[in-house]
């Protein structure tokens, strides 16, 4: 009987550990279209700047005495307290800013040499406050998102904020990546959104290869969306980011899976305005974002940045139990509408080259955003059409199946929409087969060519037409948009 007893025992032992085993497992993996639906029908977030410049203001700066930062009283929990009573359904924390200070005790050896920027430098080096986050914000119902800058001055990856950067992949590769293995590896569990940033507007996604990055993301969190602070372009991404401070708001009949961020004080980071309810954004000015930007498909983020003791101002905190009285989500809107297809397997082009001017413009991978010509880098035709452009992939790639094209987005220019093209392959340079002709739309809005799976080395787009006479393209991608773009060895090439 004792053994009868013992053995059941031991069996209710193990199914008990099972079934808590199993609470606590990540989500069945969803397709793309799931996570995009599900995200947007949150509507709103909350963006939490809290890092070095809380206490140092600036953008990139070098490295400053990491002590400085002594949030004494710091309490996740009234953040995200203050965030559900405004109704927030999830979060953003700054991880690690421009300035490469990280909110985690994180174990990777910067790249230029210098001793760790962490929070085991600062005053309170026994905290995690990546920990202290995710369990506060998991604890109010609040799912907990985080912010990674690519940009990091104080340990060697790209240089003052004014200048284009050269990174040396090779180099900073092995601290990029361990630092986001450290964040996604599963120490804080699930992760629902990953933003980066300091990449497409300030290095590019050549410079340090984006798709690299993104497979990494989602090899440790599959259901995680991956987002590109004022990328403002829907490839590459799984979310398209407008960051209104600067003047990018999500356009009129929107239905691409998108978020939109704005600031609730002055900064994105603390200042004295935080404390001031009169120099905050109002409830009327906030719920018209949120009604708004519902039916567009896009979720409103509001960045609400904690203060040097690490709490919320009460102003902040009023402003945002206001907004939960005054505003209600419509649950009448329909579904996220069916997500055209973009290239979400990319080729990362070496050269191209374009029958006038600079064809490089068109492949730099950087954001050609509307507060150019900072870093809005545009290839622009002669007055002459047809002209064309030809971009080498370095090597012969199957299932070639799609070019994105990205408009000048800058306003009051409407001259070089390109309204009529043809698209051509080749595997050798010389002898072009033409594989698709379409026209487009006189607009900035993202354009598309899907065609029949071509293995090619080369890809050639002839533009026949375009507003003003010329053409002018701010960035192209090209690829697939489900099947795995493959590079051809010399043995599988196709004669």
């Amino acid at each position: 009987m004792k053994n009868i007893i013992h053995i059941l025992f031991r069996h209710f032992v193990f199914i008990t550990i099972l079934f808590h085993y199993c609470l606590f497992l990540p989500g069945q993996n969803k397709s793309l279209e799931q996570l995009q639906g599900e995200h947007v029908d949150l509507r709103f977030g909350m963006f939490i700047h809290f890092n070095i410049n809380t206490y140092h203001p600036g953008w990139g700066n070098e490295r400053v005495d990491p002590k400085i930062f002594n949030p004494y009283g710091l309490d996740c929990g009234q953040w995200a307290r203050a965030a559900k009573s405004a109704g927030i359904k999830y979060a953003l924390l700054t991880t690690k800013h421009h300035d490469g200070f990280a909110l985690w005790p994180s174990k990777q050896i910067p790249p230029n040499g210098k001793p760790p920027y962490t929070i085991t430098q600062s005053a309170i080096p026994e905290k995690d406050v990546v920990r202290e986050y995710v369990d506060a914000f998991r604890a109010e119902g609040i799912l907990p998102g985080l912010y990674f800058s690519m940009w990091d001055v104080a340990n060697g990856i790209g240089g003052p904020y004014d200048k284009m950067d050269t990174i040396n992949w090779n180099k900073v590769k092995p601290y990029i990546l361990g630092q986001i293995k450290e964040l996604l590896g599963g120490k804080y569990g699930e992760i629902p959104v990953f933003v980066v940033d300091g990449y497409m507007w300030k290095m590019g996604h050549r410079q340090i290869p984006y798709q690299e990055i993104r497979n990494l993301v989602k090899s440790l969190q599959p259901n995680c969306l991956f987002i590109d602070h004022n990328g403002g372009i829907p490839w590459e991404v799984d979310l398209v980011y407008f960051e209104e401070p600067l003047g990018i708001q999500s356009p009129n009949g929107n239905t691409i899976a998108a978020c939109q961020g704005q600031t609730i004080s002055n900064d994105w980071f603390w200042d004295e305005s935080c404390t001031d309810s009169s120099k905050l954004k109002s409830v009327k000015d906030i719920v018209n974002h949120l009604n708004r930007l519902e039916p567009l498909y896009t979720n409103f983020i509001i960045n609400c940045p904690p203060n040097r003791s690490g709490l919320l101002d009460k102003a902040i905190v009023d402003r945002l139990a206001e907004i939960g009285k005054s505003w209600k989500p419509n649950l009448t809107r329909r579904s996220l509408p069916e997500q055209l297809p973009i290239v979400e397997n990319p080729i990362t082009p070496v050269s191209a080259v374009a029958t006038s001017n600079n064809a490089m413009l068109a492949i730099d991978g950087l954001n050609d955003w509307i507060k150019g010509p900072r870093f809005q880098t545009l290839w622009q035709s002669d007055t002459i059409l047809p002209q064309s452009i030809t971009i080498d992939f370095g090597s012969e790639y199957k299932n070639i199946d799609m070019l994105m094209y990205l408009p000048r987005r800058d306003t009051g220019n409407t001259n070089g929409y390109i309204t009529s093209y043809k698209i051509y392959v080749s595997n050798n340079g010389e002898d072009f087969k033409q594989v698709y002709k379409g026209i487009w739309a006189a607009n900035q809005t993202i354009k598309r060519a899907q065609f029949a799976p071509q293995t090619a080395r080369y890809l050639r787009l002839e533009i026949l037409e375009a507003t003003g006479g010329l053409a002018v393209i701010g960035e192209l991608t090209i690829g697939s948009n489900k099947n795995k773009v493959k590079a051809l060895s010399s043995s599988s090439r196709v004669n």
